[in-house]
């Protein structure tokens, strides 16, 4: 499952936490892209391929 939540605030830090790999797997989803995000000045993105 993916779990999103916003905030009106930017934060520290990112976390992208994957609760059951084999669950996700059987979705037939191939890949996850987080969209643009930045942090520390820089824009970053996660592509997570399955």
């Amino acid at each position: 499952a993916i779990k999103r939540t916003k905030r009106h605030f930017r934060p520290a830090h990112y976390l992208l936490k994957i609760q059951s790999c084999s669950l996700l797997c059987d979705t037939g989803v191939e890949k996850y892209d987080s969209g643009v995000f930045e942090a520390s000045g820089h824009k970053w993105w996660a592509l997570i391929l399955f």
